[in-house]
């Protein structure tokens, strides 16, 4: 997994709060995230996160939670290791696959589940810091 889009409580300077998720995940689970709100660099809100820049998910947290238990769950049936695509080869018809390993994937999952716990708790914000 090369790249991430970090998650992190926006007012905590705690380096160990930041969670990594892989993109070709946070693709694969992308057009779920349209359905939550998040105010954006130009403090525009929008539905789903920025992809290259910084966003900030605030009331829409317990959505975002629902959403990430969703995954999990559906997550559970997959096999030990499984494929997300990444990609598609006009040229060959071919989608390229990046294998993930299912429990790792849950567990990510299960950090992001458990910062939205924490920003609920602390009335803090998520601060999303795409590529």
């Amino acid at each position: 997994m090369s790249s991430s889009i970090d998650f992190s409580l926006s007012r905590s300077t705690d380096s160990n709060k930041v969670i990594q998720f892989p993109t070709s995940l946070y693709d694969y689970m992308e057009y779920t995230f349209f359905w939550i709100k998040s105010t954006w660099v130009d403090d525009v809100t929008r539905n789903g996160l920025d992809y290259i820049g910084p966003s900030i998910i605030d009331n829409d947290i317990p959505k975002f939670k629902e959403i990430l238990i969703a995954w999990k769950q559906l997550f559970t049936l997959a096999t030990e290791n499984f494929d997300v695509p990444i990609g598609y080869d006009c040229e060959t018809s071919e989608r390229y696959k990046e294998r993930v390993n299912r429990e790792k994937t849950i567990h990510l999952i299960e950090n992001l589940i458990g910062l939205c716990d924490l920003a609920i708790e602390l009335n803090d914000t998520i601060t999303v810091h795409g590529l």
